[in-house]
């Protein structure tokens, strides 16, 4: 008889993703976030407040903004909106995203590094210097 395989080890989560920060009227920066547990606090703060993320089904990056954006008078985001209708968000007539955006990669569940084509499409579109 004999013993059952042991597991996989587990991939330990990265210390830090990079991640690209969009404030409303400038121009995006590229940051490192702590990976693992302490990243969604880390977006919570750069956003200010309760997340909610915007992605398409199936795609390799997540946008985060501030939920509340619209009750708390934040500034529209033309940059993360222009880069977001870009990725293929549709958003209904009117609607746009407002205040300080991150956006991520996402390896299934977890975040991870914001994707290379996702940087080279942010330079395309002049969010990015």
């Amino acid at each position: 008889m004999s013993t059952p395989a042991a597991p996989p080890p587990a991939v330990p989560p990265p210390e830090e993703l990079s991640a690209l920060v969009i404030q409303p009227l400038e121009k995006a920066t590229l940051i490192r976030l702590p990976g693992g547990s302490r990243t969604f606090e880390a977006i919570r703060d750069l956003v200010g407040g309760y997340v909610v993320e915007v992605a398409v089904s199936g795609s390799h990056w997540v946008i985060s903004v501030n939920e509340d954006g619209g009750p708390l008078g934040l500034k529209a985001n033309v940059g993360i909106d222009l880069l977001a209708r870009m990725l293929g968000v549709r958003f209904r007539a009117g609607d746009y995203l407002r205040g300080p955006a991150v956006l991520l990669g996402r390896d299934g569940f977890a975040y991870a590094d914001v994707p290379a084509d996702v940087l080279a499409l942010a330079r395309q579109a002049g969010v990015l210097a």
